[in-house]
C-alpha cells in the first residue's frame, strides 16, 4: 500500500497524528477525531488488497460485539484507495509483549492477563468471530489492570489466514492464548511465528520446556496447562473452555506470589466472569501476594520498546472503553452512642448470672462422675466399626482392591513400551508419570479407537524400574479423565511375555490400587488394554504411579 502522512484526513474526521506500526499490507496511526475531540486509532490498507474486503466485513460485524475485553470497532469505511478502520484508542497500557521483555511476569498475573482475554475472545467467538492472529502484542494491560484485545478478526484477515471453520478457529485462538500464557511465565515466545521482542522457548530434544522448568514458582495446573494445549495437542478447546480452565484469578494485578498465597487467592472465588478476589494477605509476610496498583511502563510501541519508559504511576485511570458508574450513595449514618458504661446494678445482676451457670455446670459434671462410677468404671464406648481405604474408580475388577500397608518403593526410571508400533509412546514424557505431581501426566498417543485394533496395535505400556529385584504388591495408579484397563505385571524381564500378572484395573479411573503376589521383580508394567475416551479420540493419561511391597 502506499505510505500514507501525518496529518492525512479521512472521512472529513479523523486526522492522522502518530504512527505507531507499518506493514507490508498496512498501516496503524494514532488519529484525531475532530467531531468528538477525542483521540482513536486508525487501521489504513488498500482497498483492493486481497483480504479487505473480508477485513472491512470482520470489523463492521466486531463492532457489534460488546465486551470490555475487547478493543471497539468505531467506524470503517474506504477512501480513493485506502479502507480504514477506527478503533478506540487505549492510553496508559502496556502490550503483554513488553511486560513479558522485563522478565516473566507473576504466575498468577499470568493466569490473570490471559483468563481475562480469553473472556472476551469467548464472547466474540459467541458471535462467529475469532483472532486468529493473536500474540503477545495483541493483549494490553492498563495501569488499572484492565486486560483489552486488539485486532479481533482483522489481521487474520489481512493476512488471509481466516478461512478456517468455527471449531478450528476456536481451537487455533485457545492455542494462541496458551501461547501467550507461556510467554508471560517465561518471557520467551513457543509460537510457530517469530514475535519482535521475545526470544524463542527453549526445547531439550525438540520437545517445548515447561515453564516450570524455566522459571520458579509456577503452579503445576499451568504446567499441566502448557503440556495439555502446546505438547500433547489436547486440553480446552475454545477460549472460554481455557477460561474455565484458568479460573478463579485475583480482580486486580498481582505484582508477587508465593505458593501457599496464589492457592488461597484462587480458593476465594467470587461471582461474576470467572474472577476471584484474592484471600486476605499477612502484611508482614515478606513473601504474600500483593494484589492492587503498583508504577506501570508507559504506553507501549511493541516494536521498539524501552526499558527506560518505565517511570512512577500517576493515579490510574480506567480505559475508556469501561462502562462508567455513578458514586455510590453516602453510608448510613452511624447509631448514635446512647449508651454509656453499665451502672452497678446492672455489673452486679451479670455477675450473679454468671455465677450461677458456673455452679450449674458444676453440678452437670458430678451428676456425670456418679453415673460413670455406677457402671462399674467404663464408659459406654461404640464397638470400632472396620474402615476401608477404596479407590476413587467408576467400576473396578476384583483385582483392583482397598489399599493396603506396604513400603514405598524406589522408581529409578519409566519408559514406553510399544512392541507393537515404532517403540516410542511420547517417551519424553514418561518421567511426568514418577515425578510425584499428579496434575502432570504421561498420555499415550490418540488412536481413533479404544482397543487400538485399527493399526494391529492391540497395547501399550509404561514400564517402570525399580531399584533392583523387589518384592511388589501393590501399585498405586492416578488415571486422569475417563476410565481406562490396565493390566499390572511384575518380573526381572522387560518383555510382557516373561512377566507374571500382579492384577488388573478394570475400566476405572482417579486414584487407583491394584494388589496381588507378591511378585518379585526389577520391572513393572502397566499395560493398557483399553483407552479412555477423550474428545473425539482415545488415549490413556496417568497422572502419578507409586509401587508398594
Amino acid at each position: 500500500m502506499r505510505e500514507v502522512q501525518g496529518g492525512s484526513v479521512f472521512a472529513d474526521r479523523y486526522t492522522t497524528t502518530t504512527l505507531l506500526r507499518r506493514a507490508d499490507d498496512h498501516e496503524l496511526w494514532l488519529a484525531h477525531d475532530a467531531t468528538l475531540d477525542r483521540e482513536v486509532t486508525i487501521t489504513l490498507f488498500d482497498a483492493d488488497g486481497p483480504g479487505s474486503a473480508a477485513a472491512v466485513d470482520s470489523a463492521r460485524r466486531a463492532s457489534a460485539v460488546e465486551d470490555p475485553h475487547l478493543v471497539r470497532v468505531l467506524d470503517v469505511g474506504t477512501q480513493e484507495d485506502l479502507a480504514f478502520i477506527v478503533s478506540e484508542a487505549l492510553h496508559r497500557t502496556d502490550s503483554l509483549a513488553a511486560l513479558a521483555q522485563l522478565g516473566p511476569l507473576p504466575a498468577e498475573e499470568a493466569r490473570r492477563i490471559i483468563g481475562e482475554a480469553a473472556i472476551g475472545l469467548g464472547t466474540a467467538a459467541g458471535r462467529g468471530l475469532h483472532h486468529l492472529a493473536l500474540t503477545p502484542h495483541s493483549i494490553e494491560r492498563s495501569r488499572s489492570g484492565a486486560v483489552s484485545v486488539r485486532g479481533l478478526a482483522i489481521e487474520s484477515a489481512l493476512a488471509g489466514t481466516d478461512d478456517l471453520d468455527a471449531d478450528a478457529a476456536s481451537r487455533a485462538d485457545t492455542v494462541a492464548l496458551v501461547h501467550c500464557l507461556y510467554a508471560a511465565l517465561t518471557g520467551q515466545w513457543s509460537g510457530p511465528e517469530a514475535v519482535a521482542g521475545l526470544p524463542d522457548a527453549q526445547t531439550v530434544n525438540g520437545v517445548l520446556q515447561l515453564p516450570g522448568k524455566v522459571t520458579r514458582g509456577v503452579p503445576s495446573d499451568l504446567d499441566g496447562l502448557v503440556e495439555q494445549v502446546l505438547i500433547e495437542d489436547a486440553g480446552p478447546a475454545t477460549p472460554t473452555a481455557l477460561a474455565h480452565q484458568l479460573s478463579p484469578w485475583s480482580s486486580e494485578i498481582v505484582h508477587s506470589v508465593s505458593g501457599d498465597q496464589a492457592a488461597r487467592a484462587r480458593t476465594a472465588a467470587v461471582s461474576g466472569s470467572g474472577a476471584a478476589v484474592a484471600a486476605p494477605i499477612d502484611p508482614t509476610d515478606p513473601d504474600a501476594t500483593m494484589v492492587g496498583r503498583r508504577p506501570e511502563l508507559e504506553q507501549d510501541d511493541t516494536h521498539t520498546f524501552d526499558a527506560s519508559t518505565l517511570r512512577v504511576a500517576q493515579a490510574p485511570e480506567p480505559p475508556k472503553h469501561q462502562e462508567e458508574y455513578a458514586d455510590l450513595e453516602p453510608p448510613a449514618p452511624l447509631i448514635p452512642d446512647v449508651y454509656g458504661d453499665p451502672d452497678r446494678a446492672t455489673s452486679r445482676l451479670a455477675l450473679v448470672i454468671v455465677g450461677g451457670l458456673v455452679v450449674i455446670a458444676m453440678i452437670l459434671g458430678l451428676l456425670g462422675l456418679r453415673s460413670f462410677f455406677d457402671r462399674g468404671g467404663s464408659a459406654a464406648t461404640p464397638s470400632p466399626s472396620a474402615t476401608t481405604t477404596t479407590s476413587a474408580s467408576k467400576s473396578s475388577s476384583p483385582t483392583t482392591s482397598a489399599a493396603v500397608t506396604g513400603k514405598l518403593l524406589t522408581i529409578e526410571g519409566a519408559t514406553s513400551y510399544d512392541p507393537d508400533g515404532d517403540g516410542n509412546e511420547n517417551n519424553q514424557l514418561t518421567y511426568r508419570a514418577i515425578d510425584g505431581n499428579k496434575y502432570t501426566s504421561w498420555s499415550t498417543h490418540p488412536y481413533k479407537l479404544e482397543t487400538f485394533t485399527e493399526n494391529g496395535k492391540h497395547a501399550v505400556g509404561l514400564l517402570l524400574t525399580l531399584d533392583g529385584s523387589q518384592s511388589v504388591s501393590r501399585v498405586d495408579i492416578n488415571v486422569l479423565g475417563n476410565p481406562t484397563t490396565i493390566q499390572v505385571y511384575v518380573s526381572d524381564g522387560k518383555s510382557r511375555d516373561a512377566q507374571d500378572l500382579l492384577g488388573t484395573l478394570n475400566n476405572g479411573s482417579g486414584q487407583q490400587s491394584v494388589t496381588g503376589g507378591p511378585l518379585t521383580g526389577k520391572y513393572v508394567l502397566l499395560w493398557i488394554t483399553k483407552l479412555s475416551a477423550y474428545n473425539d479420540v482415545f488415549r490413556t493419561r496417568i497422572g502419578d504411579v507409586k509401587v508398594y511391597s
